[in-house]
């Protein structure tokens, strides 16, 4: 009988800064080389979570932008901007809305510092347009 030897599986280690908190220059180096160009597709298994947000929905590894723009959306659906998938209708939860808001930027204060510029900026701008919204919504159900 032929043993099957599982696929091999590749750890890398993501982190921007050592255990004793010196920054990874590796890290920078890839960073600013992913910045330069697209990466070629032989590499696709290498690249870092700083993924662009339109390749969030693919098959590939999931994306923090990818993560975070499921909640927004989440976020969205609970301010009637968006269908309930569940129902077909536009439905408005104020109570849903703002706990997602909150996690939103629990998620933001529990990741500041280790996020990419496009990450952080997603994540703000999202945040900042939920909140503005909420504000909206909000006034005009009263």
């Amino acid at each position: 009988m032929k043993e099957e030897r599982p696929e091999e599986i590749k750890i890398t280690d993501r982190r921007h800064f050592h255990p004793d908190g010196t920054p990874r220059s590796e890290m920078f180096d890839r960073q600013q080389a992913e910045s330069a160009g697209p990466t070629p597709a032989s590499t696709a298994t290498s690249e870092s979570p700083s993924n662009s947000a339109s390749r969030a929905g693919s098959a590939e590894a999931p994306t923090f932008i990818g993560f975070v723009a499921g909640l927004v959306h989440s976020a969205a659906t609970y301010l009637g901007l968006a269908p309930n998938p569940a129902s077909g209708k536009t439905e408005v939860d104020l109570k849903a809305a703002q706990q997602m808001i909150e996690i939103l930027s629990m998620l933001e204060r529990k990741t500041k510092g280790n996020l990419t510029p496009e990450e952080e900026r997603f994540l703000q701008n999202s945040l900042t347009d939920l909140r503005l919204t909420y504000v909206r919504v909000a006034t005009s159900q009263r």
